[in-house]
C-alpha cells in the first residue's frame, strides 16, 4: 500500500503526486487517519460535457453518460448520430500531464493520458480510439466496443475465466458475424511477429507418433549394424585352403552373406515404411487444413 509520511516503496512519480497535493493543501494533509482528499479543487482539472452529456464527479473522479467522445468535444459518433450512447468512467484526468498550481483547469478526454478509463460505447471505433495494434483481428470500426485500460489491469475470478468470439450470429447493429475472429495476445502493441498459437493436446500426439517412429528407425539401424557386424565376424576368421587349384566358395561365408542380404532387404522395407509414416504424420499434423492441425487457426501471440 502507498506510503503518505514514509515515501520509501512508492511506485516512481508518487512521492511527487503526494508532494503536489500537500502544496496545493497549503502544506497539509488532511482527513481520517492520514488519508488524504482534494480539499482545493483547483487541483483536479475539471470536464467541460457536450450538450448531451450528463456528469456524476468527485474529485478527480468522472462518470460521464452520453454519446462516443473519445477525445474533444467533436470527436467520436456522437457528433453525427444519437445512436452511439456511451458510458465513459474516468479517474485521473490527464494523469500527471496537468499543471494543478494555477487556476482551474477543464482539460478533454485524453485516452493516452487520463490515468483509468473504462469505456462502454453503442458506437465507436474502440482500436483507433486506444491506439491499438491490428493484429490478425483487425480493427473494430463503428460497432458497440468496451475498452479498459489503466496502469494495470487484473481480472479475477473464483472458477474461471472465458474468452469466447461470436457468441451471436448478429453484431449490435444487426449485420451477419459471417468470419470467426479469433484472439490476440499482443505484448508491446506490436503485432509484426503475431504467431498462431500452439494445440497442445494435438502437438503432444504428433510428437509421441514422431518419437515412435524414430524409436523404430533407430531399431532398423541397429539390427543393421548387428548383422553386419556378425558377417565382418565370419569374414575375419574364413581361410582359403589352397591344395586344389580351384578354390570353391566358402560356406559359412555364404551362408552368412546370404542371411546379411535377407535381413538388408527387410531393413530397406522398414525404412521404407517408416519415411511413409513421417509423410503421413506431417500431412496429419504439420499441415494447414489437417484435421489435427498442431496451431490454432484463431488465436495468436507474440
Amino acid at each position: 500500500m502507498p506510503k503518505l509520511n514514509s515515501r520509501k516503496g512508492n511506485p516512481k512519480g508518487l512521492n511527487r503526486k503526494i508532494d503536489k497535493t500537500i502544496k496545493a493543501n497549503d502544506g497539509q494533509l488532511t482527513g481520517r487517519v492520514g488519508e488524504f482528499r482534494y480539499e482545493n479543487q483547483n487541483i483536479a482539472p475539471g470536464f467541460a460535457p457536450r450538450g448531451n452529456e450528463y456528469i456524476i464527479s468527485n474529485t478527480n473522479s468522472f462518470i460521464v453518460f452520453g454519446t462516443d467522445r473519445p477525445s474533444h468535444s467533436a470527436s467520436g459518433y456522437g457528433i453525427y448520430t444519437g445512436e452511439s450512447s456511451t458510458i465513459d468512467i474516468v479517474c485521473g484526468r490527464a494523469g500527471t500531464y496537468v499543471d494543478r498550481q494555477g487556476e482551474k483547469q477543464y482539460v478533454d478526454n485524453n485516452i493516452p493520458k487520463d490515468a483509468a478509463r473504462i469505456y462502454i460505447s453503442e458506437l465507436t471505433d474502440i482500436d483507433r480510439n486506444f491506439f491499438l495494434a491490428e493484429g490478425k483481428v483487425g480493427t473494430s470500426d463503428g460497432r458497440s466496443a468496451i475498452g479498459i485500460k489503466a496502469d494495470s489491469v487484473r481480472m479475477m475470478s473464483r472458477y474461471g475465466i472465458k474468452l469466447v468470439t461470436k457468441v451471436d450470429g448478429l453484431d449490435s447493429l444487426g449485420n451477419l458475424v459471417g468470419v470467426t475472429r479469433g484472439i490476440d495476445l499482443i505484448a508491446g502493441n506490436k503485432d509484426d511477429d503475431l504467431q498462431p498459437m500452439v494445440k497442445g493436446d494435438n502437438l503432444k500426439k504428433c510428437l509421441l507418433i514422431m518419437l515412435d517412429e524414430i524409436n523404430e528407425l533407430a531399431n532398423i539401424i541397429s539390427d543393421s549394424f548387428i548383422s553386419q557386424s556378425l558377417l565382418n565376424a565370419v569374414l575375419i576368421a574364413h581361410t582359403h585352403p589352397a591344395a586344389i587349384p580351384v578354390i570353391p566358395p566358402s560356406p559359412e561365408l555364404g551362408a552368412m552373406a546370404f542371411q546379411k542380404i535377407q535381413q538388408d532387404q527387410l531393413d530397406l522395407t522398414k525404412a521404407l515404411q517408416k519415411r511413409v509414416n513421417l509423410v503421413s504424420t506431417r500431412m496429419d499434423f504439420l499441415e494447414t487444413e489437417a484435421a489435427n492441425y498442431i496451431l490454432s487457426s484463431f488465436n495468436r501471440t507474440n
